[in-house]
């Protein structure tokens, strides 16, 4: 992968600079003792081994397997990997701010739920993340783990009315956040969804 920020340096491409940039912080060599450990551990474990660079090329490393190009892992799991890397060599740390957009894309729910955690470790062992998603499965997680770990969560809701400018809500808590256009999608689906239901067991009898 190292041909992507050498090219990028030299020629015109059409590719955004956060992706050579983040390239480069992903190369960095690990630390011997990376921190938060047990959030590197529990990254570690998700993944099934650890994420290795040699030669500009990036591979997952299992216990008793081959190793694995990363172009070839799951693309929800290389997410996971990256905040491995990050982490394992020292990149991410309680000094930086960690800026994510709709981290649930190409997560099913299961690697979600995990994902939701790791966030929390992290908020809880002084590191900011703030995200932008679409996914109130996401949110609820987040939401759940504010409440029973004591996990330092802020949410921010953007509103606009036709003809009218953006507004910012923001909220300590996700069921003080009006207008959240995921709840209200959600909810009109669940009530097509019933009426189906309610139909087809009409139909059988």
């Amino acid at each position: 992968m190292g041909w992507l920020s050498f090219l990028y340096d030299r020629r015109e491409i059409p590719i955004d600079q956060t992706y050579p940039d983040l390239l480069r912080l992903l190369m960095g060599p690990p630390l011997r003792q990376p921190e938060p450990a047990d959030i590197v551990a529990h990254l570690q474990n998700l993944l099934g081994g650890k994420v290795e660079e040699e030669g500009g090329h990036f591979y997952l490393a299992a216990p008793n397997q081959p190793r694995m190009e990363m172009n070839l892992v799951a693309e929800g799991l290389r997410k996971f990997a990256t905040l491995y890397k990050l982490l394992a060599n020292g990149t991410l740390t309680p000094d930086t701010t960690l800026f994510w957009d709709e981290p649930e894309a190409n997560l099913n729910p299961a690697l979600l739920r995990e994902l939701a955690a790791v966030l929390a470790q992290l908020a809880r062992a002084g590191f900011q993340v703030i995200l932008a998603t679409h996914s109130l499965f996401l949110l609820k997680e987040l939401h759940i783990l504010a409440q029973q770990e004591a996990t330092p969560v802020r949410y921010f809701g953007l509103s606009a009315q036709p003809g009218e400018a953006t507004t910012v809500v923001m909220a300590d808590n996700l069921e003080l956040l009006p207008d959240i256009v995921a709840l209200d999608a959600e909810l009109e689906q669940s009530d097509r969804f019933q009426q189906v239901l309610d139909k087809e067991d009409a139909d059988r009898r």
